[in-house]
């Protein structure tokens, strides 16, 4: 049997991924290269998304798919921003001082 909260939690997430796509968390027309020359909006800037959302949960701070969207956005924030090789966890020989000395 499925609990309410169960079920709430799967709305929550469901709305969250319609979010992220609408905020263009996918690639753009553009990007895909469909080859038609048809103008498409810019997407908004991380930076932008970040701002709108903020905003967004300081007005309503019960809206759970704003708050995984701002997640979300703050994530591929860093991404961008630190690289990706930062991101991948180190082997322990190959970290700086790892105690391999002539």
């Amino acid at each position: 049997m499925t609990s309410a909260s169960h079920v709430a939690s799967r709305v929550v997430l469901a709305a969250a991924t319609a979010a992220a796509l609408v905020l263009g968390v996918t690639p753009s027309a553009r990007a895909t290269g469909d080859g038609s020359g048809a103008v498409v909006p810019e997407r908004p800037t991380v930076d932008q998304t970040i701002e709108r959302l903020t905003t967004k949960t300081r007005q309503q701070r019960q809206d759970r798919a704003a708050w995984t969207a701002l997640g979300d956005a703050f994530m591929q924030k860093a991404r961008e921003t630190v690289g990706r090789e930062l991101l991948r966890p180190r082997r322990a020989g190959v970290r700086a001082g790892s105690g391999a000395r002539s």
